[in-house]
């Protein structure tokens, strides 16, 4: 099975196209949303910028810089050492 990231619904495994909204499913296009979703478990959130991985709409294949540094940011910093005002 495979689900379609753009409206979740569970296609056929061999389905090049959703069946509900007509979002292609190549292996390519699945990588790319996946790279998108590991993204969100490591803590990045959308963002405005169009070359990033992690834009609401995917347009790129690769980790930006601004990606990878971010990533690199949120885990550089020592648990427990930000404090709210």
């Amino acid at each position: 099975m495979v689900v379609c990231p753009t409206c979740r619904h569970v296609n056929p495994e061999e389905a090049e196209r959703c069946l509900r909204c007509g979002t292609s499913l190549e292996p390519d296009a699945i990588f790319v949303i996946t790279l998108h979703e590991i993204g969100h478990v490591l803590g990045l959130d959308h963002t405005q910028d169009e070359r990033s991985i992690m834009a609401a709409r995917v347009r790129v294949r690769d980790l930006s810089l601004a990606d990878e540094h971010t990533a690199q940011l949120i885990y550089s910093i020592p648990p427990g050492s930000v404090t709210r005002p």
